[in-house]
């Protein structure tokens, strides 16, 4: 009997041991989906997030050098055309102007002297000739005399040139004199003022950013591979970082007609988008640009999350041999797909109406040949164009209606 003894508990042991090791494991959850009708974008996406720009922004600098005497705008303040902005000291500008006119002056006195040189040497000139003809004076004297007359009338030329350059040194005196009064080229609001009162500005120094915000658009870089697909009037999709889950739809307006390269030398090709119906922006904002190539209506098709491979060598795992509790086994099936984008994929091949297909195949608790319980996944019906959109706890699109959910079969 006590032979027998270290069996018995050994047995005892292994036993129940044994049974845990071998146990029917719990079926796990798994979220399925079914085949549906729906429409397929073709979208080509931009490379990297694109940007809201303004149609006008300008760096106003200075043009003449001088102190700044007055700062009338300030960092956000909006402004309407030809509002000053920032005055210069104008002293020196008066007095560069001062100094022009008394040399218009001293010009038109040059030219009235010489006129009258010219009056003299004529007038001498024809007394002289008529001396001649009587035989009373030298042939010589007349021809000098022509000299002189030609030389008076060559001064007047010249007198002339000099008064005006003096004219044109006022002009450029009272432009100058005008620039110490810097004004908005046009309505905007300023983004920066980089000048204090006090402050020494000289030719080419920024004095103050202005933007044009009230007519923006989207500029963005779509990749070299995809430039030949990119055209204008194409209609595209806008989201942005800052307004979480609303896309904004646009249309391609310019298309640049030369591939640039980035600071990193990436090839891309730069497209502006016009917003239909824009929401509050502001400049710099990003927003990653969507263009839509084509659509494919009216297709079957299944979430792309569902779909595992590339190229042809495509399958999904379906849960089959569901038994009366919802329970069945986790089994691989090729399938054959069409076209395909982020969201959704179609299907052309390898699936039956009634398949359940596992929504989220690369989960880790999700495996080939597990027992698993199939739970539909929730969609909204009011998606429009077919795309009924995942609910999975995301919040819906601001603007859309209370969706009423059915379930996947």
């Amino acid at each position: 009997m006590r032979r027998f003894l270290p069996l018995l508990v050994i047995a005892a042991v292994v036993g129940p041991l044994g049974w845990w090791l071998t146990r029917p494991k719990p079926p796990v959850d798994v979220t399925v989906v079914g085949l549906e009708k729906g429409d397929v974008r073709l979208i080509i996406n931009a490379s990297s997030a694109g940007e809201v720009t303004p149609d006008q922004r300008t760096m106003v600098r200075g043009e003449a050098p001088g102190a700044v005497e007055r700062v009338l705008k300030r960092r956000g303040d909006r402004v309407h055309k030809d509002d000053v902005v920032v005055t210069m000291d104008p002293r020196d500008a008066r007095a560069r102007l001062e100094q022009a006119l008394a040399a218009v002056e001293a010009a038109q006195a040059g030219v009235e002297s010489a006129r009258t040189r010219v009056d003299g040497a004529v007038k001498m000139r024809d007394r002289t000739a008529q001396l001649v003809e009587r035989g009373s004076a030298p042939r010589m004297e007349l021809e000098r005399l022509d000299v002189e007359r030609d030389g008076a009338l060559a001064g007047v030329k010249v007198a002339q040139g000099q008064l005006r350059q003096a004219q044109a040194s006022v002009s450029v005196a009272r432009l100058a004199l005008t620039r110490m009064e810097m004004k908005a080229p046009f309505a905007g609001v300023l983004q920066d003022v980089f000048v204090t009162v006090g402050m020494q500005v000289t030719p080419g120094v920024p004095v103050f950013d202005l933007i044009d915000d009230t007519r923006l658009y989207i500029q963005a870089p779509i990749d070299e591979v995809d430039a030949p697909r990119i055209q204008p009037g194409q209609p595209v999709t806008v989201a942005f970082d800052s307004l979480r889950s609303r896309e904004v739809e646009g249309t391609i307006r310019t298309v640049a007609p030369a591939i640039g390269r980035d600071e990193r030398l990436a090839r891309s090709l730069r497209i502006e988008v016009e917003l239909k119906d824009p929401p509050p922006m502001r400049v710099g904002m990003a927003a990653n640009v969507s263009v839509i190539e084509r659509v494919v209506t009216g297709v079957t098709v299944l979430p792309t999350l569902s779909v595992q491979g590339r190229g042809l060598e495509r399958s999904v795992l379906v849960v089959t041999d569901v038994d009366d509790t919802g329970v069945g086994n986790i089994t691989r099936k090729k399938i054959r797909v069409g076209v395909s984008n982020d969201d959704l994929t179609e299907v052309t091949g390898g699936l039956e109406p009634a398949d359940r297909v596992v929504h989220a195949p690369n989960d880790p608790g999700v495996k080939e040949g597990l027992r698993a319980r199939a739970v539909p996944l929730t969609r909204a019906t009011t998606a429009p164009a077919g795309l009924a959109g995942l609910q999975d706890g995301r919040p819906a699109p601001p603007g859309t209606p209370a969706a009423t959910s059915t379930t996947a079969p």
